[in-house]
């Protein structure tokens, strides 16, 4: 009997639940290892808040990974939080 491999969790770097809705994108880079949290940053840059990661997967020789973001402004789009 085989057992599925187990499916390594996101990495949150906030608490998703305090946003309306958080984005959802994959980051796909070519190099020889995963793309880091750094690599990641640094590809979004200052307009976009990066919330959260999912683990790297390899096909082919690309490195995809699910990133979960908001842009700069939607930040302030907090759970119960009215700013008008």
């Amino acid at each position: 009997m085989s057992r599925a491999p187990k499916k390594a969790a996101i990495v949150w770097l906030e608490d998703p639940r305090q946003y309306e809705y958080v984005r959802v994108s994959q980051f796909t880079s070519g190099s020889r290892s995963p793309p880091s949290e750094r690599a990641v940053r640094e590809s979004i840059g200052d307009l976009y808040k990066l919330v959260g990661y999912g683990p790297a997967t390899r096909v082919d020789g690309l490195f995809t990974r699910d990133i979960y973001w908001l842009k700069a402004h939607e930040e302030r789009l907090r759970k119960g939080r009215d700013d008008g």
